[in-house]
């Protein structure tokens, strides 16, 4: 123990003579490890984000159920299913009649892309055909106005996203006003926080009608490519998941030994897909950060080199009285072992700072993982022992008698 504390000195004093060159030795390390934490670290912070947003504006009951199979190997993706076929009211009213000890709300929706005007002003926009029930199953705050009736006859009424307003109406009052959309007037009844644009990526223009007005108005068939379920919360999700199951396949008239036409994906679904897109998004990320380590870890190994090169005589000298080759090689290994440790300490710092500094700005929930700080550090002292091992082998070769000749 006393020997290792004595080469530990030795190496931090060899360090502190050569500043500059040890800052570069360890400038490779440093930035890896930096690299690696910063990732990990904004990976599990936008992770975190994504299941708060979710769990608040989706609820923890949600269960969608759409037309098409299932994914392959689970997990919700993007479902041609739901696009090429539809389900009518017959599927929507037999869920309806589902106990409500286990189904709290059911809604509908259709989605269409429509050309939405206002004076001069013209933009295409996502509108989503609903009903009332759809805003007690997501949460889309209202901003101005307020949501459709629950009761009576529906009107040609619209609730707008705040984008949409911005773009249509600029700095006026759209509430009360009329618009067209796909040539229909419609009157804006409220304001709306934007949602699509959190699923979609970028700016997604939206709007809400009425479902029996849209098929009225615009002449559609009684279809929708959705159908939202908000799962009373004393009742079991799974025991829901499965009673929606049966109500499904007897509507639509499915043998029990028949593959279902249809994809009933839950919250949790949701949720543990994206973890499993971000993860591997981030891993892949990581392990290109992680190469500069590799470079790292050569500029270690040749500042060793050259570190035995310049103590050839020093090391002749400790061999002539006595050291043996395992003390020379442990002294390079653990000169090596501190190298690599000062780079990961520096760059978990560096790293740690800026994750902190980007999830500030991008006002992402704060989170350092204390996993990747903890594996930076093995990794760090593994590259140092990995890259000192061939060094700390040809400083141990050396022949004390040759050594000491040298010049």
């Amino acid at each position: 123990m006393t020997l290792f504390f004595k080469f530990l000195s030795g190496a931090l004093k060899d360090i502190t003579v050569n500043k500059l060159r040890s800052f570069l030795t360890v400038l490779g390390i440093m930035i890896g490890i930096s690299s690696v934490t910063m990732m990990v670290s904004i990976g599990g912070s936008a992770q975190e984000y994504i299941n708060q947003s979710i769990t608040s504006r989706l609820g923890k009951n949600l269960i969608v159920i759409q037309p098409g199979e299932p994914q392959q190997g689970g997990g919700v993706g993007f479902n041609f299913g739901a696009v090429l076929s539809s389900f009518t009211d017959k599927e929507f009213t037999a869920v309806k009649r589902i106990p409500s000890d286990m189904v709290e709300f059911v809604s509908r929706r259709q989605i269409s892309t429509f050309p939405v005007s206002y004076a001069r002003e013209e933009a295409e926009v996502l509108v989503y055909a609903t009903d009332a029930e759809y805003f007690s199953i997501v949460d889309i705050p209202l901003v101005s106005g307020k949501y459709f009736r629950l009761q009576g006859e529906p009107n040609r009424d619209v609730l707008i996203g705040e984008s949409l307003a911005r773009k249509l109406f600029k700095l006026q009052n759209p509430l009360g006003r009329e618009i067209s959309i796909n040539g229909r007037d419609f009157r804006v009844l409220g304001v709306v926080e934007d949602t699509a644009g959190a699923a979609f990526g970028g700016e997604v223009l939206e709007a809400y009608i009425n479902i029996e007005v849209y098929r009225e108005v615009f002449d559609r068939p009684n279809t929708v490519n959705a159908i939202l379920i908000a799962a009373n919360e004393q009742a079991q999700l799974s025991e829901v998941e499965a009673q929606l199951e049966r109500t499904m396949r007897q509507v639509r008239e499915l043998l029990p030994n028949q593959k279902v036409d249809f994809t009933v994906t839950t919250q949790t679904d949701i949720v543990e897909t994206s973890a499993t897109i971000l993860s591997t998004v981030t891993l892949f990320i990581t392990v290109i950060s992680a190469i500069s380590l590799i470079v790292g870890g050569i500029g270690v190994m040749n500042i060793m080199l050259v570190s035995v090169k310049e103590r050839v005589k020093e090391i002749g000298l400790r061999k002539a009285i006595g050291a043996t080759n395992r003390a020379i090689q442990a002294q390079i290994l653990i000169e090596s072992v501190l190298f690599s440790l000062i780079g990961g300490i520096m760059g978990i710092i560096l790293g740690a700072s800026g994750a902190l500094a980007i999830q500030q700005v991008a006002g992402l929930p704060l989170f350092i993982s204390s996993g990747a700080v903890i594996a930076s550090l093995l990794v760090s002292s593994l590259v140092g022992i990995v890259f000192g091992l061939y060094p700390a082998i040809q400083a141990g070769k050396l022949s004390p008698i040759e050594a000491l000749r040298s010049n």
